[in-house]
């Protein structure tokens, strides 16, 4: 390591030169660093592509736009760009969900040619992380994603070949996440595999450069830097001037070129430019021989060398073997090494990853995982040191061990050891894990060094009946193999059983199967073939697949959702059906709809691809929906459950598809999957928000999903596709994320999750560039964070099983009728409810019907206007506090739309993207204190003040007091923990070594602490 120190930094005082080079023009070769030669450029095939013709609402002409199911919008914007184009501000306060997006398209088709490369790109400023793309052709299969560019230009470009069906190509540009607002400009579409620019779109009467987008460059050779330079006439004798800035060190370049009219292509070379790894800046610059018409352009370029990473990474796969001799020497002195355990399987295994990507010249990525390698390496080091010198003692930790499984409400039990202890115990579980493909097989033995003790792997109808009369085995067997092996590892096995992979020859087969959908189902779910496919390719899997100890559970469904054309025959049979069974006559329907139906055939199946305005019939055709989509996943259940009884299963439907309004077409009821569920399954997500915006990170969905399905179904949540970060995702993602992530999600009642995803790719397109894989900072807090959920599980339970102080009416009117008004609510009473201390659960209409009251004391209504008069009448048994938020019309109308008389309820007024929720938090506050209903235990800031960003709460656990709590916003505070007006003595036990007792607690962003208080 010295030697290559010392080889290194030689290496950076040689280039501490400046080049002077003799005058060179496009015809004098090659050999000058610096020269200029005509562009080719390539026609830009998109109308309108500079935004400068606007027509209705600032739609550039050419372009149609659609906010569909979204609250987005666009809006030209005059800062145009260096060649005189507009830009396109998208903004979208709607999450990201399946098939929610808000798109512009080319009215009229572009005309390609099949088999022909075809290169797409546009620049695009980007402050936060959100999901948004341009692209379009089948499926919209052509797509190309944007990450966050921290507020800088920067141009991205995506080369593809269309296929015969793509002849007419419809471009788009997509908005599918929240944003603030992100800047789009000079989208294109061009032959061939290179981006070239466009020429200007008005008159520039100067010089102009315009850098092109450069990648990693790597400085172990010579390299080049290009820039376009358009000038409006002839550039003769002029001076053209290149100076590379980095690390306090100046390298400059001079020629004497003759510029052409129009645009022209400059290229620099350097050859004595080596460096590991720098920020620079190259700066260039041209005068006319007069002196006058100067041009100059900065663009800052990451300079690598792809030797010295190399060289960095074996240094540390080479440390690799001292640091497992010295863990097994700790071991051997029966010290716990779990945790170090995690930071020497990262450096063993990862190491490698990041050398291939060398081998796929991806040094970028390569060094920045060096970045994050270099100090765990010798972190570890140092943790061994004082391990072996007996100044460092990690506390016992407890790994589960294969056997059963079993479900105490909403938390997991299941055995464990601790090493080097004898025995096993039975105790609470909380499983971490990965999905989902080839990669949690190839390390499944090492799963558990990283910290993991599940996995989600998947099988499918096709995979078991390729084509028709034929059944393959090879599947099964290898999932058989995979169960066996788990077993001896200690790693517990979701299996999904993938219905969305239904065989082709099926489809084929039987033509009703073929409708136009959303979502991964791609067959209509009303035809009994289907149903029947199912059926037999669950009896021939679940037989095989049930006895082995390592299953953990079935997940039924990958993000299901059941909206589809209106022309299924199926469909409409299963709707009028649904009608005659609610129904006693049409006559009664006409009554409560306030339609003239002559019979139930008359009624139409309505469109849930593009879903109507709220009516009476709307409103029956969701409940239908959602009671055949549930229906559809109990059948499944029940098939399993008639091989397998005691095998949970769970459904891994998004989170965004059970709470939002525009969301209710999906076909999705928290409730109703739980009806056929032992275990609350979901797909979440939560992004960490790179600065931008109040919070940290996206913590409000898992939170508010999490409470309403342990509210409807007392039993652990299972986040099987846990998206921690975005696909394709380039910016930095501090640990610290991952850390809160999981940890606030288990306290929120989540008993297992496998994260998306882990698997190698080298392809920059794939959806795994980006995650975890690549970030070993992000790996150790996974595993970090998994150890200390398993060491403090049965303090996690009594967090998971609490019983809610306040409750949130949520209706399926509501989302119909009431829409985003609710929609804004609700979103907004729960994070101000987050922060005032008090454990949050729902009420449903459901349950209201059946007759249940609310059991916490306090039940809000967040701006709910519809509800059916059967739920009113349990709602007026109630003896509670009731607090709405809304008008003078809560409870205005039944489930139908009808007005009615209401009583009056303590109402707080609130107005949809007008009322904030913090303002929601300030009116809360006193109202819980004068009605008495404050929490015990109360957090404060420093100065004894309500901690608005600080999520907390309470329970008793073996004769103490634990509070949790974490900071969600953006900036560090200092918090206080008080009993009445009594301010309290509390340590955080969280950290491996507990603090000392201290009043006052100093919380980072993201950064969740468990305080037992002192007696």
């Amino acid at each position: 390591m010295r030697f290559i120190s010392l080889f290194l930094g030689l290496l950076l005082f040689i280039t501490l030169m400046v080049h002077t080079t003799a005058a060179a023009n496009k015809n004098q070769g090659n050999s000058n660093p610096v020269t200029i030669a005509n562009a080719e450029t390539h026609p830009n095939l998109l109308p309108n592509f500079g935004f400068m013709d606007l027509v209705r609402h600032g739609v550039p002409n050419g372009w149609t736009w659609q906010s569909r199911n979204t609250v987005s919008s666009i809006t030209p914007v005059d800062t145009r760009s260096e060649f005189g184009m507009r830009s396109l501000r998208i903004k979208n306060a709607t999450p990201f969900g399946a098939n929610v997006y808000g798109t512009m398209w080319t009215t009229n088709p572009i005309h390609l040619t099949p088999g022909t490369p075809y290169t797409m790109s546009c620049w695009v400023s980007i402050s936060q992380s959100t999901v948004a793309w341009i692209g379009g052709g089948d499926d919209w299969r052509v797509r190309l994603y944007f990450p966050n560019t921290y507020g800088k230009w920067k141009q991205f470009s995506l080369t593809f070949t269309p296929s015969p069906s793509e002849a007419e190509f419809t471009f788009r540009i997509n908005t599918d996440g929240q944003t603030n607002g992100f800047l789009l400009r000079d989208p294109k579409i061009e032959e061939g595999n290179v981006v070239t620019p466009d020429p200007p779109a008005t008159q520039i009467d100067h010089p102009l450069f315009l850098p092109t987008p450069m990648p990693a460059i790597n400085t172990d050779n010579p390299w080049t830097f290009q820039a376009y330079l358009y000038s409006s006439k002839p550039m003769k004798n002029a001076i053209l001037t290149a100076m590379l800035k980095y690390d306090g060190k100046v390298v400059q370049q001079k020629s004497k070129v003759n510029a052409p009219l129009g645009l022209s292509l400059v290229t620099i070379k350097e050859d004595a430019v080596r460096v590991p790894h720098a920020s620079a800046n190259m700066q260039i610059s041209i005068n006319n021989s007069e002196g006058a018409d100067r041009a100059t352009s900065n663009t800052v370029i990451e300079l690598f060398s792809a030797n010295a990473t190399r060289q960095a990474l074996l240094s540390i796969q080479n440390a690799v073997p001292s640091l497992s001799k010295m863990m097994h020497k700790a071991e051997k002195m029966k010290l716990d090494v779990s945790y170090p355990r995690v930071a020497v399987t990262i450096l063993q295994h990862l190491t490698g990853y990041a050398l291939a990507m060398l081998d796929h010249n991806q040094i970028q990525r390569a060094t920045s995982m060096l970045d994050q390698l270099t100090p765990m390496e010798r972190k570890t080091k140092r943790t061994f040191q004082l391990m072996l010198a007996r100044k460092l003692r990690y506390p016992p930790t407890p790994y589960y061990v294969t056997g059963k499984i079993s479900i105490k409400k909403a938390t997991f039990y299941a055995s464990t050891k601790v090493p080097e202890e004898r025995g096993v115990s039975v105790r609470p579980v909380n499983f971490t894990g990965w999905g989902a493909f080839d990669q949690v097989r190839k390390d499944l033995n090492i799963l558990p060094d990283y910290g993991a003790n599940i996995i989600q792997v998947e099988i499918g109808p096709s995979a078991v009946f390729p084509s028709e009369g034929v059944v393959s085995d090879s599947a099964v067997q290898d999932m058989i193999r995979l169960l066996k092996q788990a077993a001896k590892a200690n790693v517990a096995v979701n299996i999904l059983i993938s219905p969305h992979y239904m065989p082709e020859w099926v489809m084929k087969k039987y033509p009703d199967m073929n409708v136009q959908k959303e979502g991964f189902l791609q067959y209509s779910l009303f035809a009994p073939e289907g149903r029947e496919i199912l059926r037999k390719f669950l009896q021939y899997v679940i037989p095989q697949l049930k006895g082995y100890p390592a299953l953990h559970s079935f997940c039924l469904s990958n993000e299901p959702t059941n909206a589809q054309s209106p022309n299924d025959p199926n469909e409409r049979r299963d709707w009028q059906e649904w009608l005659q069974k609610h129904y006693s006559s049409i006559g009664e329907l006409n009554q409560l709809w306030g339609t003239n139906y002559t019979d139930f055939d008359a009624i139409p199946v309505q469109n849930t691809l593009n879903p109507p305005p709220p009516s009476p019939i709307w409103y029956d055709f969701v409940r239908f929906n959602q009671e055949f989509f549930a229906g559809w996943h109990r059948y499944l259940a029940d098939t399993i459950h008639s091989i397998a009884p005691n095998v949970p299963v769970h459904a891994k439907a998004m989170t965004w598809t059970m709470l939002g309004a525009p969301e209710v077409r999906y076909g999705v009821n928290a409730q109703l999957f739980g009806d056929f569920s032992q275990i609350n399954g979901n797909d979440s997500a939560d992004f960490y928000n790179n600065g931008v915006g109040e919070w940290a990170d996206g913590w409000t969905l898992n939170n508010m999903a999490y409470d309403l399905q342990h509210s409807v179904l007392d039993a652990p949540i299972f986040n099987s596709e846990n998206h921690v970060m975005p696909d394709r995702g380039e910016y930095p993602v501090p640990p610290q994320h991952l850390i809160t992530d999981l940890w606030q999600s288990a306290i929120h009642g989540e008993g297992a999750t496998t994260l998306w995803c882990w698997e190698e790719t080298f392809d920059p397109k794939a959806d795994f560039w980006g995650l975890e894989m690549e970030r070993p900072a992000c790996v150790q807090a996974i595993g970090d964070t998994g150890l200390d959920l398993m060491r403090l599980a049965p303090q996690v339970a009594k967090f998971q099983n609490m019983k809610p102080q306040v409750q949130i009416l949520f209706t399926t009117a509501a989302r119909v009728w009431d829409g985003n008004d609710f929609s804004d609510c609700l979103n907004k009473v729960c994070t101000a409810l987050d922060f005032t201390g008090m454990k949050i659960g729902y009420v449903t209409e459901r349950d209201l019907v059946e007759g249940k009251t609310p059991i916490a004391p306090l039940l809000i209504v967040p701006d709910i206007r519809h509800i059916s008069n059967a739920a009113l009448q349990t709602l007026d048994k109630y003896k509670g506090h009731i607090l709405a938020f809304g008008g003078k019309d809560i409870f205005g109308y039944d489930d139908y739309n009808h007005p009615r008389e209401v009583p009056a309820y303590h109402t707080i007024a609130f107005t949809r993207e007008q009322t904030t929720d913090i303002d929601i938090w300030k009116r809360l506050i006193p109202y819980l204190t004068s009605e008495k209903l404050n929490p015990t235990i109360k957090i404060t800031d420093i100065n004894g003040k309500s901690q608005w960003g600080v999520e907390w709460l309470t329970v008793k656990y073996h004769g103490s007091i634990l509070v949790n709590a974490v900071n969600y916003l953006q900036n560090p505070t200092t918090i206080k923990v008080w009993s009445g007006k009594k301010s309290l003595f509390c340590r955080n036990i969280l950290p491996t070594t507990p603090t000392g007792y201290v009043k006052t607690i100093h919380l980072n962003p993201m950064q969740p602490v468990l305080l037992e208080l002192k007696n």
